[in-house]
């Protein structure tokens, strides 16, 4: 059967100039970076305004908020971006059913989020549980409609900006001693103005409809397999900061200053596995199995790239980030520089699989990677404090992403096109 004709839409329509193109790339890119200097103002003044015991409640909070927003969204962050670049008639309906169901799951998720950083935090337990309320509340972000729609430049202004304001307000009067809720007052307000300026600026629609809301459990049982694989990675993206605090709370605070970091290091890298989202957002299977090539090596080189970046900038900086209130380990940067490859490197195959149609293999290596952690992170948290985590970490994603190889290779197979 002869390949099907790719059809252009806006996210997949190449731009018309080189120059074009690359100020495109720049903006994909700018909204993660100015992202990423908030949770940086953060972490210096926590460090200076309440020491190490202030950063560990701060990253437990963190730990937790980010994980309740990786299933918050429902998985819309996944398979999201690809459909709204596939269905540009439908972008409304989709953004509005997303919505809906996002809304929904914060109403059990922020709240649990709270009571378990408040229960967890050494110290401004209440400052804690706002930033994990916070954090949840990060899931209603726009972001994954603007990547799939190919409009960056929507991400910054809507998203990024205020989020980046409203954080270095906080940032301010934490380093003079504050709570830490009012980080998180910052992160739950961005949430609703980024929530507003999409409609307003944007024209999305504002609030779902009744039956938006109604459907939503069908959205749910739609997105099941996606929606439990995101919800069990958090078994090795917050547990070892929980089990660190549950079972060697002084390693926290060393623990979470190579983590955060390195994680905020791979948001701002996200900028281009996004802007491959649409990139790969086409019919033509032929032309599909060559972007996913394209695709796998970019994002492998940039894993190499960012890991030299690590292992380099980050004795630099450490000073800068912790003062002395964290002692720096260069053994656990080198560990961290090996994590932030093979993060960048599973992130590839991950997208590869959304544009094959095949999320649910992501669910599986998730669920391989899980099980690993969960029986090496308790055990090597207690044995070797944040270097058993971190070295946890490393065996649970070099897991997935074996599992993600060895599935993009049988639907290589299964797609190839006829010659």
């Amino acid at each position: 059967m002869p390949p099907m004709t790719i059809r252009h839409t806006a996210a997949t329509t190449p731009r018309s100039t080189p120059a074009a193109r690359t100020g495109a790339l720049f903006l994909f890119a700018g909204a993660p970076v100015l992202g990423a200097a908030a949770p940086l103002a953060i972490t210096i003044a926590v460090t200076r305004g309440l020491g190490a015991t202030g950063w560990a409640s701060l990253a437990l909070a963190l730990a937790i908020g980010n994980a309740s927003t990786t299933v918050a969204e429902l998985g819309w962050g996944v398979v999201g971006p690809q459909q709204v670049a596939r269905h540009p008639d439908s972008r409304h309906d989709l953004y509005r059913s997303a919505l809906a169901s996002k809304l929904v799951a914060l109403i059990v998720i922020a709240p649990l989020a709270a009571v378990l950083a408040f229960l967890l935090a050494p110290v401004d337990p209440v400052g804690a549980a706002v930033v994990g309320a916070g954090g949840a509340m990060a899931s209603l972000s726009p972001a994954w409609f603007f990547v799939g729609a190919g409009r960056p430049g929507l991400t910054l202004v809507c998203d990024t900006l205020p989020r980046l304001v409203l954080s270095l307000g906080a940032a301010w009067l934490i380093a003079g001693g504050a709570s830490l809720a009012f980080y998180g007052t910052a992160l739950v307000t961005s949430s609703v103005v980024a929530w507003i300026l999409a409609s307003v600026i944007a024209g999305l629609p504002l609030v779902p409809r009744a039956r938006d809301f109604t459907r939503a459990p069908e959205t749910l049982r739609r997105q099941a397999v996606v929606v439990s694989g995101r919800a069990v990675s958090i078994v090795y993206t917050a547990l070892p900061s929980v089990a660190l605090g549950a079972l060697a709370p002084g390693a926290v605070a060393l623990y979470a200053a190579v983590d955060r970091p390195l994680r905020m290091g791979v948001v701002v890298l996200g900028a281009i596995p996004a802007r491959l989202q649409a990139y790969l957002g086409v019919v033509d299977r032929r032309l599909a199995q060559h972007r996913a090539r394209n695709a796998l090596l970019i994002n492998a080189g940039m894993g190499v790239a960012a890991a030299l970046v690590f292992g380099a900038g980050m004795p630099a900086v450490w000073g800068v980030l912790f003062a002395d209130s964290v002692p720096m380990d260069a053994a656990l940067i080198a560990l961290g520089s090996l994590l932030v490859a093979v993060m960048c490197a599973s992130r590839g195959f991950g997208i590869v699989l959304v544009a094959f149609d095949a999320s649910n293999d992501i669910t599986r290596a998730i669920l391989a990677a899980a099980a690993v952690a969960l029986a090496l992170v308790p055990a090597l948290s207690l044995a070797a404090g944040a270097t058993g985590a971190v070295v946890a970490v490393i065996v649970a994603e070099v897991t997935a992403l074996a599992v993600q190889g060895l599935c993009v290779r049988r639907r290589w197979r299964a797609t190839a096109p006829a010659r």
